[in-house]
């Protein structure tokens, strides 16, 4: 069951996530879904370093720089001097970081929830193909 749940969240993260940034992201701040992930990892971590970062989303470290830097003009993000020498830093999020992270994690998880009430695992690829072909409809 819980292999089940995890495959509903794989292929409803992108869906829900785009939902969420239309429907109120949109109307607060500006915010992407790669802005959610991460955001994602920095919650897990607490406190990052933009090289960690970068590894663990598998981009380099300036395009890990880059997002820091429009995470923390949105007010998502704080940066915080390293205790050791040179220009290295980590960052977390702020309170506001915290609360975007937290509806979008409990709209996942509630979603997820409701469709793992009403569907079986036999129907999975067709609500994946039929999710898949929403997001691009939306996209457009």
């Amino acid at each position: 069951m819980s292999e089940y749940k995890a495959l509903l969240n794989q292929i409803l993260f992108r869906y829900v996530n785009k939902l969420v940034e239309g429907l109120y992201f949109n109307t607060h701040t500006s915010i992407s879904i790669s802005m959610l992930y991460y955001m994602d990892k920095i919650y897990m971590a607490q406190k990052i370093t933009p090289s960690v970062l970068a590894k663990e989303m598998n981009v380099s470290r300036p395009a890990s720089t880059k997002m820091i830097k429009k995470l923390i003009h949105l007010g998502l993000v704080e940066r915080h001097e390293s205790e050791h020498k040179g220009n290295t830093f980590t960052v977390s999020l702020t309170d506001k970081g915290l609360e975007i992270y937290k509806i979008s994690n409990r709209m996942d998880i509630e979603l997820i929830d409701l469709l793992d009430k009403h569907i079986n695992f036999k129907n999975i690829e067709d609500i994946d193909e039929k999710l898949t072909k929403l997001l691009h409809e939306y996209e457009r």
